[in-house]
């Protein structure tokens, strides 16, 4: 018999929220990290420094609206589409704007638990996997009825948005560094490390049928920073 599991819209709300929190105060803290790091970068005058915060201010203003009325509009058609159907032998993921993916009980070779988050259905393929967000109406019930069915083993994950969080704070630090370090093995070296890191974790975004065709559009915006420490090694070269 098949059973059907859907998202639970309070708890969805709940997660919008704090997922909000947590972009905008990262982006608050991007565009900090920049206008300190211009202003120390350049000697401005009162009648300099004034226009500049005014520009860095309205472009804050219009990208925070941007982010939460996409965050908005991400969530609301994630708790409209989002299903996962389970059967005798197998789970099937389906959203709008993703890959539908069926993986069988028997592929599932670790489940992933990340506390506060959701858990992740692996197989032996990195590309085939099922991302359960906790969100789910019946999580737990699912998590341990898939755990009994496939044999797999439960992996728990901790402080996953410290580290999250964490990663895109050194890469930022680590841009900074690039663009104002006069040491040439250094620039060679921290430029070449961070664009190829940054190339994997585009093609790891790509790659994951979880991820929408919507997000994965909005993450080439990373091609922008990219492209300026592409341009710097080839300066320091």
């Amino acid at each position: 018999m098949s059973h059907i599991y859907r998202i639970s819209p309070q708890q969805a709300d709940t997660e919008r929220k704090k997922s909000l929190m947590r972009s905008v105060t990262f982006l608050a803290a991007i565009f900090l990290a920049a206008i300190l790091f211009t202003s120390a970068g350049k000697d401005m005058s009162g009648r300099q420094i004034v226009p500049f915060l005014l520009f860095m201010g309205a472009m804050l203003a219009f990208l925070l609206f941007r982010q939460i009325r996409s965050v908005d509009q991400i969530i609301r058609k994630f708790v409209a589409t989002f299903e996962l159907e389970t059967d005798e032998a197998s789970i099937t993921k389906r959203q709008a704007d993703t890959e539908t993916v069926t993986l069988a009980f028997s592929e599932i070779t670790e489940i992933e638990q990340r506390t506060s988050q959701g858990t992740r259905l692996k197989t032996a393929q990195s590309n085939r996997n099922i991302w359960v967000p906790c969100e789910l109406e019946g999580y737990g019930e699912l998590v341990e009825m898939v755990r009994q069915r496939s044999g797999a083993t439960l992996k728990t994950r901790n402080y996953n948005w410290i580290r999250h969080y964490s990663w895109a704070v050194a890469y930022l630090i680590g841009w900074f560094v690039v663009m104002s370090a006069h040491e040439r093995r250094l620039v060679l070296t921290l430029s070449a490390a961070m664009t190829l890191g940054m190339i994997w974790y585009l093609v790891v975004v790509w790659r994951n049928p979880n991820v929408s065709r919507k997000l994965k559009r909005s993450m080439l915006f990373a091609l922008l920073p990219m492209v300026a420490l592409i341009a710097r090694f080839y300066q320091a070269w």
